[in-house]
């Protein structure tokens, strides 16, 4: 049993022009105690992947074989522009975590030296409603000693009758006991066929060793 304690502080500012702009500053600190877990099971549980939104969560891994010590604050800024039928034409955030304690508890009891560090380093996430049709995003992210963790960029398609495509490109650099090295490009499509049925399909093409990794074809009713 773990107790957990968060804090999650916000304000919005907002100027109304031509265009509609807001400003958002953001606040979030956790906090729950060191228990000792080396000698328990890990069936399944994994490091959670570095993101922005990851900033502002008290989690850092998947699955539940392992409670996580928390004590840092998260701060974000995030600046939008709305135009004036109410499509995101920009949107950019940027933030970073501070540690006030090493993190202690980790997947396998080994030390992890990422886990005495005393911040990250900068997110950035940046993304356009193209129109109401095409969305990009992308988004990067840097560790405390200047390194670029992982970085990618996504482009989507939205029709009006419900058919969505996208690709894009990811990459994340191999960091030990946190996560393996990923560079593929992967794209996916959902098309309705008729009346209650679609098509949908997926595939994931790996760069270094120039292999598709995943291919998936499914239907859907």
């Amino acid at each position: 049993f773990v107790p957990q304690f968060t804090l999650d502080a916000g304000l919005i500012f907002e100027k109304q022009g031509k265009f509609l702009q807001t400003l958002t500053p953001r606040m979030f600190y956790a906090y729950s105690p060191y228990r000792n877990q080396d000698t328990h099971p890990n069936f399944d549980s994994a490091t959670a992947s570095v993101s922005y939104d990851q900033l502002f969560s008290p989690y850092r891994f998947y699955g539940h074989d392992r409670l996580e010590d928390n004590n840092f604050t998260s701060l974000g800024l995030s600046y939008s522009l709305f135009d004036d039928i109410g499509l995101e034409r920009i949107k950019a955030s940027v933030g970073q975590s501070f540690y006030f304690d090493d993190r202690r508890v980790t997947l396998d009891g080994t030390t992890d030296e990422l886990n005495t560090e005393s911040h990250t380093g900068p997110i950035v996430s940046l993304s356009s409603q193209l129109s109401q049709h095409y969305r990009v995003s992308a988004n990067s992210a840097w560790m405390a000693n200047g390194d670029n963790a992982q970085r990618d960029v996504q482009i989507y398609y939205m029709g009006d009758q419900g058919n969505i495509y996208s690709a894009g490109y990811f990459y994340r650099k191999e960091i030990t006991n946190r996560q393996d090295k990923y560079d593929q490009f992967v794209a996916s499509f959902i098309q309705p066929i008729h009346t209650n049925w679609r098509i949908m399909g997926h595939a994931q093409y790996d760069m270094d060793n120039n292999v598709a990794r995943e291919y998936l074809l499914g239907v859907n009713y």
